[in-house]
């Protein structure tokens, strides 16, 4: 092998650089790949940390909406008070705006309709029909809410109000604030020279001579006010010259068609039949209740049911629909009970309505008297004069007189956001809103059931401010806690704890039990454990009003092991005995009543409930658990203790008073009491200064109790049974209201024959008749007394091949007899 030449230098150098070259290029390479997989790494970490901070953005909005939700009060729209959305949402708005800034818009709305009355958030919804809530933005929605529950108060009534200021037994301070709110509601800073000599011109006109004039021209001026228009006192001048021109037709207006009383079919005039009006108000008797002194329209209690022709609204006595034989003389009446404006004092300052008809703006006079909707000629042609139809029937005033028509017409119409078509009958002038649209428009319907009220509402709703004012902790928001005892669970000696595994929650009802689950746990009614000896698994009830409650299942265990509560539960009897004497009553019903009793810490431990999120212990006296009621009762009756005229229930207090005087005292000494234990009530569940109350499926007033008929509708609407089942479950039904039924042990006698052992079915028309006896006497009118120690008892008993009866009665001062209880047993044959 030759030998091996020695490389130069030069060659040498170059091989060198030849080889650094391939160590950079690769050196190269290896970095660009470690950057790359940096940049994997670094994306894959900021992928879980965003995923990270968005369960944490999450879990602090949640937080969040509640803190803001504990400190706004609930909005309950109160016309009369003033009671606006505007000022609610001044006060708790930037709650929501400010404070919740953070909050996408979805969260706000949901927040803002969660504070809203249960009222006003079924108007709010059928306004906003088809849509849902969450479909809606946050700023259209408190548009909408200020649109529909917002007072506009007439400017001019501001001014005559600041004009009119007078201080009235307040302090320095309060008088000074009130001349400053009052002033600044009527924009006195906007009225230029001939606007003061507009108001000084308006105010002139005489309260009690120039009333309609007044109203007239107040509701002009407004109108101008409203289209940005300048209004000067040559122009009231000439409106007044123009209204004195038209005054033969407003006072046509005035006294004879106010109201439309009755669309009255053409009938046969019998100058025998005519009967005289009654001279005095206060002869007129209520169609629905049978009293003196107020009409239909007026009346407060719930509407009666005719058993002659089954419709709502009126009394037998007071039907006037005739029977079959007597259909032959009058047909086709329809008849509207209402005071007419000669029979009551009728405001003079009216109310106008602006509604859209057939896309023209057409201000109607409102009239709650009227059954059916007019408009003048000059309008009917300003909206394009749509088709008339002919109308036979006639169209009768309040006095009588019949009003001519030109015809009617369907149209279409929007009146207070509120959509519809319905007929409106044409006449010369004038133009009446009456009941048959304003049942369109939900809006005013709201409005028009609050407003029309009886005196004792307004009693109730004073009543209801006292006690919020006095008393504010006891309508505070949250749950309240009892502070004068907790609640002791004693189980038996010797019992092994016992641990039930969770049951599974369907996928589609897990977001609502985990939502119920966080909000009992920031309420402080659960509390999350890690291990507990006894478990019992979760069960869910929806409640009346569907909202979800969670309980545990605790008989699956701890209720056997718990030691009995030797309190008593009233019975119902002892309860209706305390009512006697009351002429008013009131209902108070605690909020999450069993949830305000905090338990020992020994107790605690026994109330575990396993879930699909862990075990959570109950801080608080649990729904399920078998002693609860009486430990409830029992703390309930030691609340009362003392009392008058205060009886309790569980969680529903009944407050009866002879007097409202008395009664009043009574509730607020009640209320005390609630105070000083640490409970909070439910205000939209309690009912105040009420002549009749509905309690354990009663109807309860001064006079006794009688069945409610709803309750009893599953009774009267059943069906005659095909077997034994079905005959048990009825009779079941009507053993509850035994007390009612005189008789009762013979008519019950032959259908528990047919429930005997070892007896073959056989039902025959004796059974059916009796089955429908049964039914038709519970559905009667029929009234129990209340028990009265003071006045005699009359005991009655017999019997009959079935069983035994009994009627024990008062003999009453004027001589007649009134049963307290009916009572029946049924004799087994040997």
């Amino acid at each position: 092998m030759p030998p091996k030449v020695p490389k130069s230098p030069e060659k040498m150098s170059e091989d060198v650089n030849v080889r650094l070259v391939e160590m950079m290029t690769l050196l190269q390479k290896n970095m660009e790949a470690q950057a790359e997989k940096h940049e994997k790494a670094i994306e894959v970490l900021t992928k879980r940390l965003s995923s990270g901070e968005s369960n944490g953005n999450s879990d602090n909005s949640s937080k969040l909406m509640n803190e803001i939700g504990g400190r706004m009060a609930q909005f309950v729209f109160d016309l009369e008070g003033e009671k606006t959305f505007s000022k609610w949402f001044a006060r708790y708005g930037t709650a929501i705006t400010v404070d919740g800034e953070s909050l996408d818009d979805g969260k706000k709305v949901s927040l803002l309709i969660g504070k809203l009355s249960d009222e006003v958030y079924e108007q709010y919804t059928r306004r906003i029909c088809p849509k849902e809530f969450k479909d809606v933005k946050f700023e259209e929605t408190v548009t909408i809410l200020k649109e529909m529950f917002d007072v506009k108060k007439s400017l001019f009534s501001h001014r005559f109000a600041c004009v009119n200021i007078s201080r009235e037994g307040e302090t320095p301070v309060e008088y000074t604030n009130k001349v400053n709110a009052l002033c600044e509601a009527a924009m006195l800073k906007d009225i230029d020279a001939e606007g003061w000599k507009v108001f000084f011109w308006l105010r002139g006109l005489d309260p009690k001579e120039d009333q309609k004039q007044l109203a007239y021209f107040l509701k002009y001026v407004e109108q101008k006010i409203e289209q940005q228009e300048t209004v000067k006192i040559n122009d009231l001048c000439g409106e007044w010259q123009k209204y004195l021109r038209q005054n033969s037709v407003l006072l046509e207006l005035a006294e004879t068609e106010k109201a439309v009383k009755a669309v009255q079919a053409k009938k046969t005039f019998d100058k025998q039949k005519k009967t005289e009006k009654p001279s005095n108000r206060e002869e007129y008797e209520c169609w629905n209740c049978g009293r003196t002194g107020h009409r239909a329209l007026k009346c407060f209690k719930p509407r009666s049911k005719c058993t002659n022709c089954q419709r709502s609204g009126h009394l037998a006595k007071f039907c006037k629909s005739k029977k079959p034989s007597e259909s032959r003389k009058t047909q086709n009446v329809v008849v509207v009970g209402g005071a007419s404006a000669e029979e009551v004092q009728v405001n003079a300052v009216r109310q106008f309505v602006s509604a859209n008809v057939e896309g023209k703006s057409v201000e109607f006079q409102l009239d709650t008297g009227s059954d059916i909707t007019l408009i003048g000629r000059s309008d009917w042609e300003r909206i394009g004069k749509p088709r008339l139809e002919s109308y036979t029937s006639k169209v009768k005033s309040a006095s009588g007189n019949e009003l001519k028509l030109l015809g009617r017409a369907l149209v279409s119409f929007e009146l207070k956001g509120s959509v519809g078509s319905e007929y409106v009958y044409v006449r010369e002038h004038g133009n009446l809103l009456g009941l048959d649209w304003i049942g369109r428009s939900s809006e005013m319907a709201y409005h028009m059931g609050r407003m029309v009220n009886s005196v004792s509402q307004t009693s109730t709703s004073s009543i209801q401010e006292e006690l919020k004012e006095k008393f504010p902790e006891v309508f505070a928001e949250g749950l309240g806690r009892c502070t004068k005892e907790k609640a002791v669970l004693t189980v038996d000696k010797d019992t092994s704890p016992v641990y039930r595994p969770k049951r599974p929650v369907s996928f589609e009802a897990r977001e609502v039990v985990e939502k119920e689950l966080d909000r009992l746990e920031s309420m402080g009614v659960l509390k999350k454990v890690n291990h507990s000896k006894w478990a019992a698994p979760l069960v869910c009830v929806k409640k009346a009003g569907g909202d979800l409650r969670v309980c545990a299942d605790f008989k699956t265990g701890l209720n056997n092991a718990l030691q009995d509560e030797d309190h008593p539960i009233p019975v119902p009897e002892d309860i209706f005995a305390s009512l006697n004497g009351g002429r008013f009553f009131s209902t108070v019903d605690l909020k999450d009543a069993y949830l305000q009793v905090e338990l020992t810490e020994e107790s605690k431990e026994l109330c575990t409930i396993n879930t699909h999120r862990g075990l959570y212990q109950y801080q608080r006296l649990a729904f399920g658990l078998k002693t609860a009621p009486m430990v409830f009762q029992r703390i309930m009756d030691k609340m009362i203790s003392g009392l008058d005229g205060v009886t309790a229930y569980l969680d529903d207090i009944i407050i009866v008073g002879s007097t409202e005087k008395e009664h009043k005292e009574n509730l607020f000494k009640l209320f005390s009491r609630i105070t000083e234990y640490g409970f909070r009530v439910k205000l939209e569940k309690c009912r105040f200064l009420e002549e009749e109350i509905k309690f354990l499926g009663f109807i309860v007033d001064k006079n006794g109790r009688r069945p409610d008929e709803e309750k009893i509708r599953a009774i009267k609407n059943m069906d005659t049974p095909k077997g034994e089942k079905e005959l048990r479950s009825f009779m079941g039904m009507i053993t509850y209201y035994g007390s009612f039924i005189p008789q009762m042990k013979a008519l019950r006698g032959p259908l528990d024959v047919l429930l005997g052992k070892d007896v073959d079915w056989k039902w025959t028309s004796v059974e059916e008749k009796l089955f429908q006896k049964l039914k038709d006497t519970l559905t009667s009118d029929l009234n129990l007394t209340h028990y009265q120690p003071t006045l005699p008892l009359i005991v009655a008993a017999d019997a009959c091949d079935y069983g035994i009866g009994a009627v024990i009665s008062h003999r009453m001062p004027d001589g007649t007899e009134k049963p307290i209880a009916h009572a029946a047993k049924i004799i087994e044959c040997c």
